[in-house]
């Protein structure tokens, strides 16, 4: 099924792949606008949220598996999937859904309406609460175990073994012991943007610098000079040992083991940059067109235009990922899949 009606017409024209290197092979049509999408361990499903349901997709086909009706919540995160698990927060509960059928295994009231799910191991469920707790619930029956006060609001942390690492807004990296209730600053830093987890290193980012930390030793692996704006909000992604930086007007590639710059090229407002093969895709943020770069080099090998000009862009939102060699992405009501011309 296509959008249909002079509105959706306008705002998703006719998709032109004639300079792109990715063939579509399906759209599958919701009842709502999408927030978010992710995808569960292994690529077998795409979970889509909208306002008031989370819909399972099957990845391969398009096919609307099961949904499962939600509250809205006003910042909303997509859901996360371990172990046959689906955990996501709405304003009021945390829910642990079966992933092959949608059922409920349990549900927990939150502690308040924001919460949102960050992480989450075999034993443990972490709730980045909007009021700076971290929440911890128990995995197998949604019970809360702990809370912890931050003082700082934290969009990210990371759990290996029993220490939770946190980049710290304000400080640098911030780190609790749960095994001893042990809490300090281990990497000060100024303010800190974004982060990301790949291995056992922490990558973050600051005004003035890229840090690689390894969690094993918790020492820096290295520190890069990247100078940004003081009106700049760059964030990092990450695929296998590369390290996507998200500038206001660019996008950088550097060397996860190193440090070292691999490429940048200028982009406006590039977000959700996605793997498949030796290229990356990345949305170019208000314009809304997707970008295919040769991953070795930056330079534009194709380009495809998904919708109208937006005048909005959600700090964060994932509307674009990759599973299995994919390309899945969303515009409005609709989620479209993508593979390689030559599959």
């Amino acid at each position: 099924m296509v959008a249909s009606g002079i509105f959706d017409w306008y705002v998703y024209p006719a998709l032109d792949t004639s300079n792109f290197p990715l063939k579509q092979i399906w759209l599958s049509h919701l009842d709502a606008p999408i927030l978010e999408l992710s995808v569960d361990d292994i690529g077998l499903f795409i979970f889509a949220r909208t306002a008031h349901a989370l819909y399972a997709i099957d990845a391969a086909t398009g096919q609307e598996i099961w949904r499962f009706p939600i509250n809205n919540q006003v910042v909303t995160s997509p859901s996360i999937s371990h172990n046959g698990i689906v955990y996501i927060a709405d304003k009021k509960n945390l829910w642990a859904l079966n992933q092959k059928n949608g059922n409920i295994i349990w549900s927990q009231s939150l502690l308040e309406p924001r919460g949102k799910v960050e992480a989450v191991t075999d034993f443990l469920i972490f709730i980045n609460n909007r009021n700076t707790d971290i929440g911890s619930y128990d995995a197998k029956t949604g019970s809360l175990i702990w809370t912890f006060p931050l003082y700082w609001y934290h969009p990210k942390y990371y759990i290996r073994e029993n220490k939770i690492y946190i980049p710290y807004a304000g400080s640098g990296l911030y780190i609790i012991d749960t095994s001893t209730d042990k809490q300090y600053i281990l990497n000060k830093a100024d303010s800190i943007f974004d982060s990301s987890l790949h291995g056992n290193h922490i990558y973050y980012i600051t005004l003035h610098n890229i840090v690689a930390f390894n969690t094993k030793n918790e020492t820096e692996t290295w520190r890069r000079e990247l100078v940004f704006s003081k009106n700049d909000y760059p964030r990092l992604g990450m695929y296998e040992q590369i390290i996507f930086v998200e500038g206001t007007e660019s996008l950088t590639a550097l060397d996860s083991k190193t440090g070292d710059l691999d490429w940048t090229t200028s982009i406006s407002y590039p977000t959700n940059p996605s793997v498949i093969g030796d290229t990356v895709f990345v949305m170019e943020g208000y314009s809304r067109i997707i970008r295919a770069l040769q991953i070795a080099t930056g330079k534009q090998i194709g380009q495809l235009r998904t919708s109208s000009y937006h005048f909005v862009i959600a700090d964060g939102q994932r509307d674009m990922i990759a599973a299995d060699n994919r390309l899945i992405f969303s515009r409005g009501k609709e989620i479209l899949c993508f593979t390689p011309i030559n599959k």
